[in-house]
């Protein structure tokens, strides 16, 4: 874009904790090959360490940034979409506080896959750690998703079938994507999805924008110190509805291709009641579902555990 901007790097914040932010912070400045800037805002929160922020930009020498916060708390989706309003750059990285980019040249990697295949919307893996150890503990976990060939080959009726209908979905924090695609969808969920934002993907891929694997590690996820991965029932039932609301949404995307919407209605309807006679029918109303599951266990990815040491002491 003509402002030097390529990516806007947009942390989400509420009430966080002085050394995950600044962790996600280190991990910015450390990108080489693409100007960015990073956008900070903050859903209202009681602490929201601006002043610390503020040092530690002026420490560093660091002026691109913005600190934008809410003064009443909206959920996660509605303080993304007004930071969004700030952001200059042709694409956005949304990441919250403790996940962090992994390597010096992840923003590259993921712009690079975009320009080389006109894609939108792209995505690379995950490296999860324990978010209860104060030291880096990388931890092997199901890597998402677990089909990539599809994107590979960005065969959308395949994309959709196994996102939709198998319910193999990227990682929410792996992604990078155009600034006008994401404003687009993600503003019209304003007031029905809440805090689930990556919700707004599965609605992206049943429309058809184009989505590529960039097949590196780009971030560190900070494993169970989120709402996603809360074990609260309270939380569980927010992301449920959330994720039904995006339900809502790809239904009226879809609503022209009536098989697709036969196998997408046995798809939610067994996954919000998993009885016997719902699962019965699912599997006669999705036989490749079963074929696809096989694959998935007998090829199974795992994320890595292999680490540049080096490079995650410089972050910690």
């Amino acid at each position: 874009m003509d402002n030097g901007v390529m990516v806007s790097v947009l942390v989400a914040t509420y009430n966080p904790k002085w050394p995950e932010l600044k962790r996600t912070l280190n991990s910015v400045l450390a990108q080489q090959g693409v100007d960015l800037e990073i956008v900070i805002c903050d859903d209202g929160s009681a602490d929201n360490k601006e002043e610390q922020i503020r040092e530690y930009f002026n420490e560093r020498g660091f002026s691109s940034y913005i600190i934008d916060i809410a003064e009443a708390n909206g959920g996660t989706v509605m303080n993304i979409c007004r930071g969004l309003e700030s952001c200059k750059g042709r694409f956005i990285k949304l990441i919250s506080p403790g996940d962090f980019l992994y390597g010096k040249d992840a923003l590259k990697k993921l712009v690079d896959t975009a320009v080389r295949d006109n894609a939108p919307f792209v995505y690379g893996d995950v490296i999860y750690y324990d978010a209860d150890k104060e030291q880096f503990s990388a931890i092997s976990h199901s890597a998402h998703p677990q089909l990539i060939k599809p994107f590979i080959k960005h065969d959308d009726k395949n994309i959709q079938y196994n996102y939709l209908i198998v319910n193999d979905t990227i990682h929410g924090v792996s992604t990078l994507v155009e600034k006008d695609v994401l404003v687009r969808y993600l503003s019209k969920q304003q007031g029905r999805i809440k805090f689930a934002e990556d919700c707004v993907y599965r609605i992206m891929i049943a429309d058809g924008v184009k989505v590529s694997y960039c097949g590196s590690d780009i971030v560190c996820y900070s494993f169970g110190g989120g709402i996603s991965t809360t074990k609260e029932d309270k939380w569980k039932a927010i992301i449920r509805k959330d994720l039904q609301e995006s339900d809502k949404e790809v239904l009226a995307v879809k609503a022209g291709d009536k098989a697709f919407l036969k196998k997408f209605n046995a798809a939610i309807t067994e996954r919000d009641n998993t009885t016997k006679g719902n699962k019965l029918k699912f599997w006669c109303v999705t036989p490749k579902v079963i074929t696809r599951k096989l694959k998935i266990k007998l090829c199974h990815r795992h994320t890595s555990t292999v680490t540049d040491e080096d490079y995650i002491k410089s972050v910690f």
